[in-house]
């Protein structure tokens, strides 16, 4: 379990520092990012596993699980970076 935790929140540390605008302050972002993976690897990892129920297959957990950490967390610096910005 110690690699899931350690890439999930890399994902969303990575995404909230590369999405980053320069005049947003880091925490914020970081905090959406990481709780963005973690919903999305969540969410990834119970949808791979209907699907890992129906194929077999075994490593579907942690492939869409990795795929919606991704686009989870994106999703969730997108808005907070867009929420944070003046205007």
């Amino acid at each position: 379990m110690i690699v899931p935790f350690l890439t999930v929140t890399a994902i969303g540390l990575w995404t909230a520092f590369s999405r980053r605008g320069g005049r947003v302050s880091p925490g914020p972002i970081a905090g959406a990012g990481v709780v963005g993976a973690w919903l999305g690897f969540l969410t990834g990892a119970v949808a791979g596993g209907v699907v890992d129920l129906v194929l077999f297959g075994g490593f579907w957990p942690v492939l869409v699980g990795h795929v919606g950490a991704v686009a989870v967390s994106r999703l969730a610096v997108s808005n907070r970076a867009r929420a944070a910005l003046p205007g």
